[in-house]
């Protein structure tokens, strides 16, 4: 615990009562994000999005991290990226964990077309078989801006999720803020052995009892009576897409969008505050 003690104390991150801090990036240091903790997605990759990722579209300025969405952009309609982290449970720091206190503190691109997310998925099994934890997602539902906070796990049919998804319209938030869209806000995930619970400023979202998200036995998960969440480690992604399956029409997208991700900070329970 020495190690962390030092991160937490450099930082001065804020550690909640009978947790400790095991992963954080604070995105002070101008330039690529940290290769030692983050990779890319590349390519056009899921959901007929628009967007073809690249690293080159995220970088770190003025304390955040930055994901750029252009468009007409090296030879490509609409670029962006996908950061998302090398998903080792073992590694120092690690970059996949099992349970804990994820906070992602950013700022979105709430535009219509946008698409931007925090989530989690697994590393054991394909997926949805893996489990995929949504802490924020942005987009057009029924005609109407709509944050998002899922989870899913698989169905029976291979790629088919089944998801415990609780939607919010964002004209909710900003009647209570005018200024919502130009703001941080804080996603938070709390995870233990009998629950995943999503919130935004402190106010659930969604609660999943992991006794409810059991994959069913199949080729692609050769387990019985066993939750993807349970003593198994997720990774986190941090992306922006554009249009495709849910993000909407790009017709009136303001180019270029910046995604702006304050921090990532990971805290586990102590072992005293176990007992």
């Amino acid at each position: 615990m020495a190690a962390v003690a030092a991160m937490a104390q450099d930082s001065e991150v804020e550690v909640p009562a009978g947790y400790a801090l095991v992963f954080h990036d604070e995105f002070d240091k101008p330039g690529r994000p940290d290769s030692a903790v983050w990779t890319y997605e590349h390519g056009y990759v899921r959901n007929h999005e628009a967007q073809y990722y690249r690293e080159e579209n995220a970088w770190v300025e003025d304390g955040c991290l930055v994901i750029e969405t252009r468009k007409d952009d090296a030879g490509y309609p609409y670029t962006s990226a996908s950061v998302r982290s090398r998903g080792d449970a073992s590694a120092m720091p690690p970059t996949a964990w099992t349970y804990g206190r994820i906070e992602v503190r950013a700022k979105i691109p709430a535009h219509v077309g946008c698409w931007p997310a925090i989530w989690t998925l697994g590393t054991h099994g394909e997926w949805p078989y893996c489990g995929e934890v949504d802490l924020m997602e942005y987009y057009l539902r029924n005609g109407e801006e709509t944050l998002l906070a899922n989870v899913g796990w698989g169905s029976g049919r291979r790629y088919v999720c089944r998801w415990n998804s609780q939607t919010r319209p964002l004209s909710q938030f900003l009647e209570r803020d005018a200024s919502w869209r130009e703001t941080f806000h804080l996603w938070r995930m709390d995870w233990d052995a009998t629950a995943i619970r999503l919130y935004l400023d402190g106010e659930l979202l969604n609660e999943t009892l992991l006794d409810t998200t059991i994959n069913p036995r199949s080729r692609q998960w050769p387990h019985d009576g066993l939750s993807p969440f349970r003593d198994r480690a997720q990774y986190l992604l941090l992306n922006l897409a554009l249009g495709g399956d849910n993000g909407g029409p790009l017709t009136d997208t303001p180019f270029p969008c910046r995604y702006l991700i304050d921090y990532v900070r990971v805290f586990q329970k102590t072992l005293t505050s176990q007992q």
